[in-house]
């Protein structure tokens, strides 16, 4: 079984690869290398923010911007309702992928995974 495709793939501002693979209508997995990953949150207004070293930033109630299709490429916007950083047993399981040598390709050294949300 082959991984599935991104969506849409690009560069960090320091030239590192990242991609957000589409889940489902209204989830998409965000990935790639970085030496570390921000994140944090307010409790009391449930914001939500993760910041990959180089971009992209995350946040609740910005936008999700997306090169959806063949050329010429439509851009599409979806509002982020949350993000979080999940690990890659994680990461394998929203991609639909099976089997422990998944987990093991997937668990890179400064690599992370983030799981948005949009409405």
């Amino acid at each position: 079984m082959n991984t599935p495709s991104p969506s849409y793939a690009f560069a960090s501002r320091y030239g590192q690869h990242r991609s957000i693979t589409r889940i489902d209508s209204t989830r998409y997995l965000v990935e790639g290398q970085t030496h570390y990953l921000r994140g944090g949150g307010d409790p009391e207004t449930g914001s939500t923010m993760v910041d990959f070293e180089g971009g992209p930033f995350l946040m609740t109630g910005e936008s999700l911007a997306l090169m959806v299709g063949d050329l010429p490429c439509v851009r599409e916007h979806a509002i982020i309702k949350s993000v979080k950083s999940v690990d890659p047993e994680t990461a394998v399981e929203l991609l639909g992928l099976t089997g422990s040598h998944w987990v093991k390709a997937m668990d890179k050294p400064d690599y992370a995974y983030v799981l948005v949300e949009t409405d």
